[in-house]
């Protein structure tokens, strides 16, 4: 740890903000292994203080809980909250300032402004605070631990909030608040693939944070020229990650990708655990719930509609917000953290496939066959109509008739429906959606349009 003490070097001595984070950061690491009917309680006695501070002041809230006819006094516990309906994105759209508190405690002060990138077609502006932004830091250095990252390493990180490439002396917050770190180098997502991996084998940085479609396509350079020597460790961020690409990621460079679930809205969701491998939920600020169509709570290894409750928020009453993500609900993990898990996080509302009956679910299109065909590099499908798909794919040659002919089959097999199959050929990397990221499955079909 590096002193925070001018003059001191030895022992380490903190101040103001690095000492708040390495008490916080320490606390965390008792929290993580309380049982988790512990952890419940604590969530409980928090939800209580967090409702009746909404209730006061935010006045949108206290409509949300006269419609539902309950008081503030009535939420007691996180299991009370099934008892009040939630909140959905066009809700939060709707809501304007009248969703935010009014009135926020000094302490939690100041306030920060997010908007979502709008990839579901439901942009929505929230207000956090100095509260939950520590708590985002402390998280960050929990992921460092977990994953065992050696500071003295180089960083890079590739993300779409860059528009120039920046070289730094350290890897910035919250490591640089509490250790001295090697450099770090930071890529615009925009940067060419081929210009990006020449620029990673000159830094050679031990840690790498990207996006899993970023990687998809760095792995292309990889099989051609290598991954950057020195290379540890791999966390994405921002998309679902295939199990493809970890199996691709492990045969090429023996690497372990290391996964983080995230929003603008709520900050750190969850991150993989490096033993079990599913995906602990952050339950010191959030309670996450995994639920049925019908709103009863999915069993482990279902998949069910992600609801977040921020406990820390004291600026907006984001209190079971349906943030539009699926994922497989989890149990108890092999590491002995008592933290509630996830199994993994499979995506939004529009990543499920629709039939003309009304069914719908996730879809699995068959991908690990696509070998059988031909040499496809990546793959996108794409439903346009209840009846329809387009299947997208990228290969380094045109392919030949039989192939043509059997990847549509082999989607209409893996989906057990004839779809009419629209079969569309790229020679380079498949385009990624207008927020930068891509996704392997879209239905592009309006609610309305829906049998």
């Amino acid at each position: 740890m590096r002193s925070g003490v001018e003059g001191i070097a030895w022992p380490p001595m903190l101040r103001d903000r690095a000492a708040e984070l390495a008490a916080l950061s320490d606390y965390l690491q008792v929290s993580e292994m309380l049982a988790l009917e512990t952890i419940a309680a604590r969530q409980s006695e928090q939800l209580r203080s967090l409702v009746r501070h909404h209730a006061q002041h935010s006045p949108a809230f206290l409509d949300r809980l006269n419609a539902a006819g309950l008081g503030a006094d009535d939420l007691t516990d996180v299991a009370s909250l099934r008892r009040l309906p939630v909140l959905t994105r066009a809700e939060v759209q709707r809501g304007g300032d009248a969703l935010f508190a009014h009135s926020v405690p000094a302490s939690h002060l100041p306030l920060f402004a997010r908007q979502t990138s709008g990839s579901t077609g439901q942009p929505v502006s929230v207000r956090r605070t100095r509260v939950c932004g520590d708590l985002l830091l402390a998280m960050t250095m929990r992921d460092h631990r977990w994953f065992k990252r050696d500071f003295a390493g180089r960083l890079a990180l590739i993300r779409p909030s860059f528009d120039q490439p920046i070289r730094s002396h350290d890897w910035g917050m919250p490591v640089n608040l509490l250790h001295s770190s090697g450099p770090a180098l930071a890529l615009p997502i925009t940067t060419d693939i081929a210009e990006q991996a020449a620029i990673l084998a000159e830094f050679k940085p031990q840690v790498l944070v990207v996006y899993p479609a970023n990687l998809a396509a760095l792995l292309d350079q990889w099989e051609k020229n290598g991954a950057p020597p020195g290379l540890k460790h791999v966390k994405t961020i921002g998309e679902t990650v295939s199990e493809a690409l970890r199996l691709r990621l492990k045969a090429l460079c023996g690497l372990t990708l290391e996964d983080g679930y995230s929003s603008e809205e709520c900050g750190s969701i969850a991150l993989q655990c490096p033993e079990g491998g599913q995906y602990h939920v952050m339950a010191e600020g959030l309670y996450v719930e995994v639920l049925r169509e019908d709103g009863t709570s999915a069993d482990p290894g279902e998949v069910g509609r992600v609801t977040i409750t921020d406990l820390l928020n004291f600026a907006m009453p984001l209190i079971r917000y349906d943030i539009g993500d699926y994922a497989v609900a989890g149990g108890p993990c092999a590491c002995g953290r008592g933290l509630p898990t996830l199994q993994r996080i499979v995506g939004r509302e529009r990543n499920l496939v629709r039939f003309p009956d009304g069914r719908r679910h996730w879809p699995l299109v068959g991908f690990q066959r696509f070998s059988e065909a031909a040499p496809v590099r990546q793959y996108q499908v794409i439903q346009t109509a209840l009846d329809r798909l387009e299947l997208r794919v990228s290969s380094d040659s045109p392919l030949p008739a039989s192939a043509r002919k059997r990847l549509p089959e082999i989607v209409r097999e893996a989906l057990g429906y004839p779809f009419e199959v629209d079969l569309v050929e790229f020679r380079d990397r498949l385009p990624l959606g207008p927020n930068g990221k891509f996704e392997e499955f879209i239905c592009r079909i309006a609610w309305k349009d829906q049998a």
